[in-house]
């Protein structure tokens, strides 16, 4: 996970909005998802104290957020509450500054070098990708190539990938995966497998070290299903 951290570090400077105004207000649905352990934290939302979980093994239903752009969240709820007068604030577990002009942010937690959690935010375009999609992102410190059914990857390390065809927008299939990389010269398949496809989830891929000199490469593989509406969502005024 040493190299997943640095890959990480390199790539803070491309959460998109990271110098937007603090105090702007933003409308997105949050996508929490942790590569390191599940963990809760929560954040302040119109003065409720709201609880916000990640998982390792799967995505939650996406939950509404309606508020300053740079999100801070806790370690407890108490953490969280509004500060009476006078009363020092505690310090936030993490914070993160929201993409702006995405319905959907992907909220990606891993561990830190000082036991916290590094959080970074990663906007998802609806009209860029869509259900029967999938996103990559390659956090191994090694180029990583294969295949998706019948298309190939090609992926530097910190690199991201959209990979999708019309059919798998359409039906579902058994869909044959291949991951690998270039060992002593040679191209050399680390991870084999066959996923069920599924029209309507639009899917998020990382790949991860392992530091396993046998299986070193390790996807973890997550969806949301962009139909549904999210948990709390609030219409604006005047939509229908």
């Amino acid at each position: 996970m040493r190299f997943v951290t640095i890959i990480f570090s390199l790539l803070a400077g491309l959460s998109a909005g990271a110098q937007e105004d603090a105090a702007k207000t933003v409308r997105v649905d949050l996508m929490p998802v942790s590569l390191g352990d599940s963990l809760a934290t929560w954040y302040l939302n119109h003065g409720e104290v709201v609880k916000l979980e990640a998982f390792v093994s799967a995505m939650g239903t996406p939950v509404f957020y309606r508020g300053p752009q740079t999100l801070a969240l806790y370690a407890k709820p108490e953490d969280a509450r509004p500060r009476k007068e006078g009363e020092a604030a505690v310090p936030p577990l993490a914070t993160v500054t929201l993409p702006s002009g995405s319905r959907r942010t992907l909220l990606l937690f891993m561990p830190g070098k000082d036991g916290k959690p590094q959080l970074r935010a990663y906007g998802v375009d609806d009209s860029s990708l869509r259900g029967g999609d999938y996103r990559v992102y390659n956090f191994a410190p090694v180029a990583v190539s294969g295949r998706m059914g019948e298309r190939k990857i090609q992926l530097k390390p910190g690199q991201t990938a959209d990979i999708s065809t019309p059919a798998w927008r359409d039906a579902g299939v058994d869909l044959e995966v291949e991951l690998g990389y270039n060992r002593g010269g040679k191209e050399e398949i680390v991870y084999s497998t066959i996923w069920s496809h599924f029209p309507e989830r639009r899917n998020y891929i990382f790949i991860l070290p392992t530091g396993s000199a046998t299986s070193p490469l390790e996807p973890r593989k997550f969806h949301d299903v962009p139909a549904v509406k999210s948990l709390g969502y609030v219409a604006e005024t005047g939509s229908q």
